[in-house]
């Protein structure tokens, strides 16, 4: 809770009620940076408590106020600490994207399918026991751990000849962690492709979004899924690629783009995605060209921004 606005008498009750503090009151009790109220807690017109020397009732108006908009941008693995008096925070999670599938013309191969996109998902993280009431001097801020989700990258190895095995790989799921419940976006699914040995594999699902007791989400989506392998044509199993997928939810319109497709006319090689939550290309098979085997574009990896909202 906040304590009222200005225009009317305030109460030591009041003051009380929201910073806490023994019976009996003393205006004395509510210096920041105290026992009671934390260090540069600021009524609504941006004013700090007085740390010491004149201190009065008119300097609770409004408190705890924070300073909303606060923005901090993760993308690689971190940990957010929560400001004092916050008690809500919007949060947009995007998950790592999946890596573009292989194309081989031995046998009956063909071209990989581009990888998935990073799912999505933007709301509102409740912040609990954060109010001037909760503070006790010395007590430390609490903290969002980030987790950011990899884009898939499995390495390449030789010509992969004779090899049922499936160089390409899922994204990551990036996570938020808070008061013991997990937030998350998932990843993105590798696409289909042709492995060594022209053994076709199909795309991998897309990775679940999971949504904690304490978010309340406005945005829920799980991605683009990743494309199958494309089928031979023409003697020695010649096809293109298809191009990964971006984000299918971008609200902060971050750039996200998927990798080109790999081209029978071009290097084969799938393109590696750009930017956030975005699939790698699938790799072509090129008709009687050597090397015999193509890899896919990498995804691209995940991203996490959170704002104070209240």
């Amino acid at each position: 809770m906040t304590i009222k606005a200005s225009g009317s008498s305030l109460a030591m009750s009041e003051i009380a009620t929201e910073w806490g503090g023994s019976t009996a009151h003393s205006i004395s009790e509510y210096y920041s940076n105290g026992d009671l109220v934390w260090s540069g807690a600021e009524d609504d017109a941006g004013n700090t408590i007085p740390t010491s020397s004149t201190i009065s009732f008119s300097d609770f108006y409004s408190t705890p106020t924070v300073s909303t908009g606060g923005t901090t941008n993760f993308t690689s693995d971190g940990t957010y600490t929560i400001p004092f008096g916050v008690s809500t925070l919007t949060v947009t999670i995007h998950g790592g994207a999946g890596q573009g599938g292989e194309g081989d013309e031995t046998s009956s191969g063909g071209g990989g399918g581009g990888g998935g996109s990073g799912g999505t998902v933007v709301g509102t993280l409740t912040v609990s026991s954060n109010s001037g009431s909760d503070y006790s001097s010395g007590d430390s801020q609490q903290t969002v751990a980030v987790t950011i989700g990899d884009g898939g990258n499995h390495a390449s190895s030789g010509t992969h000849a004779s090899t049922s095995t499936a160089y390409a790989e899922s994204g990551e799921a990036s996570t938020v962690v808070y008061g013991g419940q997990t937030t998350s976006a998932g990843g993105g699914g590798y696409g289909g492709g042709f492995s060594g040995n022209g053994t076709g594999y199909s795309n991998a699902s897309q990775g679940g979004n999971s949504i904690g007791s304490n978010f309340s989400a406005s945005t829920n989506n799980s991605g683009t899924s990743a494309d199958s392998y494309q089928a031979a044509s023409g003697d020695g199993g010649s096809s293109n690629g298809t191009a990964g997928k971006a984000l299918a939810s971008n609200p902060l319109s971050l750039t996200s783009t998927g990798g080109t497709a790999g081209s029978t006319s071009g290097s084969g090689t799938g393109g590696n995605a750009s930017g956030y939550g975005a699939g790698g290309g699938g790799a072509a098979s090129k008709d009687r060209t050597s090397p015999h085997h193509w890899s896919g574009g990498t995804g691209t990896a995940g991203y996490v921004r959170i704002v104070v909202a209240s």
